[in-house]
This record gives C-alpha cells, structure tokens and sequence, in this order.
C-alpha cells in the first residue's frame, strides 16, 4: 500500500512537472523517479504529520482555556481555517520533495514560503478538494456503514463507487498541487525551467557496443 502511494504520489507530480516545463516524459523517467526520492517523501510526511498533531494538540488546549466550553462546531470553525493553511504548507512541501533537492523540515519551510501571496488561493484550492473528499466520506458512511435502506448488494456497488472517486480524487489532488506549487513560483518569478532536474535518469550505455563501434570505424 506504502509503495503504490509513494508511486502515485512521484508519478502524477513528475508528469505533471513534465507538461508544466515542455519535457519529454516517457515511461523510464515516470517509474525511475520512485527510487530515489521514496526515503525523502516519507521524511516529509513524518514531518508534516508531526506539524498538524502539534497544531491540533494546541488548537485544542487554546478552545478549551479561551471559551471554557467543548462545543464541537465552534472548535471547527476555530480549528479548521488553521488546519486548511496546515495542509496547504504541507502539500506544497511534498511537491518540492519531489521537484526540488530540499526534504523534511526544509520543505516544510520552503512551502511556507512559495504560498506567500497566493495563500488564500491555495487554501481555497485545497478547502474544495477536502470539501469533495468529506463528501465521499459521508455518501460511504451514510449509505454503506450505517445505512439501513440498502440490501448488500446496493452497498457492495456504492462502496465500490466511493472507492473509484476516491482513487480519482486522490490522483487529481495531486495534479492541483503541482499546478499550485507551480503558480507560486511563477508569482515570485522564480525559474521552474530546473525542476525536477535531480531525478533525471541517466541512461545506461553499452560499453561493449560503444566499443564494437569505434572499432568498426577505424581505417584499414
């Protein structure tokens, strides 16, 4: 499940960078891409997952001290503004993971930084794809989990419907962030003709045939 994740996660955001930039892009590149950044992607999860525990630990404690109450609508619309601009820096980062040399807390950074001008675009680009994802959520819950109206076989054929606009959604997701990440950096007019350029794949060549060659044109 890990590798198919990190899979998807390098091959939509590379192919993505490849039509962004005008570069050739072929099947080598997509899947060679993987191997050398999965450690780094992985880096950066652990990191931001670490950044949003943080940031809800904390949203917690200041609701609870500051109103003195445990309402759950109004912690959400305290937390989720917050929680928005958290998974916005840390989508972000994830792209430059994989276009860019920097990883882990640098990324981090370097994604706070690249939102600045653009924030509320970001953060309604990612508030409408995690509003459409909540949406499956509640279909697949309502319908599925604790549905009473349906017969096995209507939840089997709804559950596999959530599954397939899950999927869909996970991989457009991914595009929107490399168009967002790309947009920063056009707003402060930074060169995005580089990127990627660490995950180039060297070709390999054949010493034997290169040498068959040079041999073959040597004058008699």
């Amino acid at each position: 499940m890990l590798y198919f994740t990190l899979l998807s996660t390098t091959s939509v955001m590379y192919t993505v960078a490849c039509f962004y930039t005008s570069k050739d892009i072929t099947y080598e590149k997509v899947t060679g891409v993987l191997g050398k950044l999965w450690g780094r992607l992985i880096a950066t999860f652990f990191w931001g997952l670490y950044m949003v525990s943080i940031y809800t630990y904390a949203a917690q404690k200041l609701f609870s001290w500051f109103s003195g109450s445990e309402d759950v609508l109004s912690f959400l619309s305290f937390y989720l503004p917050g929680l928005i601009y958290m998974m916005v820096i840390w989508n972000v980062a994830t792209v430059v993971t994989v276009l860019e040399k920097d990883y882990g807390v640098k990324a981090l950074a370097k994604g706070w930084r690249i939102i600045y001008g653009k924030i509320w675009v970001s953060c309604a680009a990612v508030g409408l794809l995690e509003s459409a994802f909540t949406g499956i959520i509640f279909i697949f819950c309502y319908l599925v989990v604790y549905g009473n109206k349906m017969n096995l076989v209507g939840k089997v054929f709804v559950g596999i419907g959530c599954y397939l606009l899950t999927t869909i959604w996970i991989h457009f997701s991914l595009a929107v962030y490399t168009v967002v990440y790309f947009v920063c950096k056009s707003y402060h007019n930074e060169d995005i003709s580089t990127v990627a350029a660490h995950t180039a794949v060297v070709p390999t060549i054949d010493l034997g045939s290169e040498k068959e060659v040079q041999l073959e044109r040597v004058p008699v």
